[in-house]
């Protein structure tokens, strides 16, 4: 039986999509099979992301409508084994319930170790339809008043939906900002949301080419490195977590603010 794990936040834009599809390639590499599941109807990406948009056939309201088969709609990615996606449409978007989707993916469940739901921000429908089929969540947050605030009352209605596992990852953290003071502190926004921290993820240029490209996170870059640590968070309960200010510590470090002010 899979894990089901949404992927939500309160504000739009803090990197949702990016962390579905990066942290089920992370997960892909501990030997677990993963299903993304898209459920911003209208406004999906996560194909386009992974780089499948000319691969679609089906899509979830095919299989709503009986056009197709469930593993018919399922996109395997061509660049990482064991990584699955169910498409959604981004134009033609009938009712669905929880009921429905709960249906579709209880047909599959036993099939993946881990299935991520990738939620549309704020607390709409799209937010109703993936709480009521998973247990877990991951609340998305950037080091911004603004992020953090919506998030909170994201976390509140989790609560009420009776999510039992809820953890917090912070994207777009720069260490330099960080330490310099001038932007929100990785303990000021755990202190705020009283949530386990499950990650961090660096602002990092190496994820906006990934955007624009798709393939694979580059083996050496910041990001490749804190995604593996998300993954054996989520995985195996390690503690670990990526240390965005580190490389911005000491003499060296103090080099690279100096330089970066400049970037």
């Amino acid at each position: 039986m899979a894990r089901r794990i949404l992927v939500t936040s309160g504000k739009g834009g803090v990197g949702k999509t990016t962390i579905c599809v990066n942290l089920g390639k992370a997960l892909t590499k501990l030997n677990k099979k993963v299903l993304l599941i898209d459920l911003d109807f209208g406004l999906n990406n996560l194909d386009v992301v992974m780089g499948v948009e000319n691969k679609i056939v089906y899509d979830i309201f095919d299989i709503m409508e009986g056009k197709c088969r469930v593993e018919q709609a399922i996109i395997e990615d061509f660049a990482n084994d064991n990584l699955f996606i169910l498409p959604t449409n981004r134009t033609y978007c009938p009712v669905i319930n929880s009921k429905d989707i709960s249906e579709i993916v209880n047909l599959v469940d036993d099939k993946y170790d881990y299935i991520l739901i990738d939620c549309p921000a704020g607390m709409d429908d799209g937010f109703a339809r993936g709480v009521n089929i998973c247990n877990e969540a991951i609340v998305v947050v950037t080091p911004h008043i603004s992020s953090v605030r919506d998030a909170d009352k994201i976390i509140v209605k989790l609560e009420e939906f009776g999510v039992s596992l809820t953890g917090l990852v912070i994207n777009r953290a720069r260490g330099d900002l960080i330490l310099q003071g001038d932007m929100l502190g990785i303990n000021t926004i755990v202190d705020y949301l009283a949530l386990p921290l499950y990650g961090i993820l660096p602002e990092d240029d190496e994820v906006g080419i990934q955007i624009l490209v798709g393939g694979n996170l580059n083996k050496l870059s910041q990001s490749f490195t804190a995604y593996k640590m998300l993954a054996r968070r989520i995985a195996y309960g390690e503690s670990e977590i990526f240390d965005c200010t580190a490389r911005y510590k000491g003499f060296i470090g103090g080099i690279r603010q100096k330089l970066r002010k400049h970037v």
